[in-house]
């Protein structure tokens, strides 16, 4: 038996919190012990997940001392972080022979390690810690989601990342979704329904902006209505995004607030096409809808194709404005059996290349061969990013 800690500061609902607990019972059902260590975590993460012990910090998650001490009292254990701040703060808290590994789950999130608005400073931190970077990716101390993160990383760093090694976020996929009856109600439904699910959060998400102009500009066929589930810092926006739609768009729309993952589940059965990123594109395309993966970092819906023709991008880099409106038009003259296939196709390709088996089977992997890499950098950027948010922060 291993024992594994996953470290994440808010587990509330998101594609990253998911990803954490379908892996932590994938390890549990495997005779592992699983601690996800938090400040906070919803109830409806842990209803999720109720065999999965949680260590939840609270006020004291800042406190190096007691996560020090809490980290240490495993004598031997993997760790997992998700964010670069959160590795470099482990590897300075740890004992050595723990393992320890930073999992980007973001195209971006290797790049955001040594990146700064100010291109000085940028340039400066590059340089700083490149070539630990590469290292760690060489040791496997470091891996990624995808194909997709590779490319980023090395635009930005201007170095091979071949020595990356991906592990695909994982996915559930049941082998009687075929046989549902609410999948064989889909391919017989006349209703048609756009299904996005994302927090307000932007630009980040701010396709969820575009999704609601499309909708008003008319790119989005009239019998075409539209769920969004959201929550978030910017709901506010996306609320007056919608109050801008006349009265007859206006009820063409359904906007639900934080929903338990056990509900969503009807929603993409209800649901014609999934328009989003990340791990809810997995999710849709498990459950067989027709998927659409969109730009991150903009309030435009910036798309060009369908999940099941392009598999190795959860999210992309460039799109079209008018593209929704295309794709739809594809879907609407497809014939049934080509609906069918290509929901099937959704559904294969999920099992195949992200299917949670695989997923974990990498993940021990990659801690039963990986080398522990010790750098002194990592620990001068713990430094002096704590001193930085002591600066503006105060804590």
């Amino acid at each position: 038996m291993e024992t594994y800690i996953f470290y994440y500061e808010n587990m509330n609902m998101g594609g990253c919190q998911l990803l954490i607990m379908n892996m932590a019972k994938e390890l549990i059902s495997r005779g592992n012990k699983v601690i996800v260590f938090c400040k906070y975590i919803d109830d409806i993460i842990i209803d999720h997940s109720p065999n999965v012990s949680v260590n939840a910090f609270d006020k004291n998650w800042k406190k190096d001392s007691i996560v020090k001490e809490s980290i240490r009292s495993f004598q031997n254990v993997n760790i997992v972080t998700f964010i670069w701040d959160d590795y470099c703060r482990l590897y300075s808290l740890k004992n050595y022979n723990q393992k320890l590994i930073f999992y980007a789950v973001h195209c971006d999130m290797v790049k955001f390690a040594a990146y700064s608005n100010n291109s000085i400073l940028r340039n400066v931190r590059k340089a700083f810690l490149g070539v630990t970077i590469k290292k760690l990716a060489e040791n496997k101390n470091l891996v990624v989601m995808d194909e997709q993160t590779i490319v980023h990383s090395e635009a930005y760093y201007g170095f091979s990342f071949n020595d990356a090694y991906i592990i695909h976020i994982p996915v559930n996929v049941s082998d009687a979704i075929v046989d549902s009856i609410e999948f064989q109600n889909r391919l017989k439904r006349k209703e048609r329904n756009i299904l996005a699910i994302a927090r307000a959060d932007f630009p980040f998400k701010g396709y969820l902006l575009g999704l609601i102009n499309a909708l008003k500009n008319e790119i989005i066929p009239p019998e075409y209505s539209l769920t969004i589930v959201s929550y978030g810092k910017d709901l506010n926006l996306l609320i007056d995004a919608l109050n801008s739609l006349d009265e007859s768009q206006k009820n063409r729309v359904l906007l639900l607030g934080e929903t338990p993952y056990s509900d969503l589940k009807e929603l993409f059965f209800s649901a014609t096409i999934y328009v989003g990123m990340g791990t809810t594109i997995l999710d849709a395309s498990k459950y067989g809808v027709v998927s659409i993966p969109v730009v991150a970092y903009t309030n435009d819906l910036l798309c060009n194709h369908f999940f099941h023709d392009n598999t190795e991008w959860v999210a992309i880099d460039n799109g079209s404005s008018d593209k929704i409106g295309e794709l739809i038009f594809h879907y609407e003259n497809m014939s049934f059996d080509e609906r069918k296939e290509a929901i099937l196709n959704c559904i294969n390709v999920v099992k195949n290349s992200y299917g949670i088996d695989n997923s974990i089977n990498r993940l021990e992997e990659v801690f039963n061969n990986m080398k522990i890499y010790k750098d002194n950098r990592i620990k001068i950027s713990y430094f002096f990013r704590k001193i930085k948010r002591l600066l503006i922060r105060g804590n």
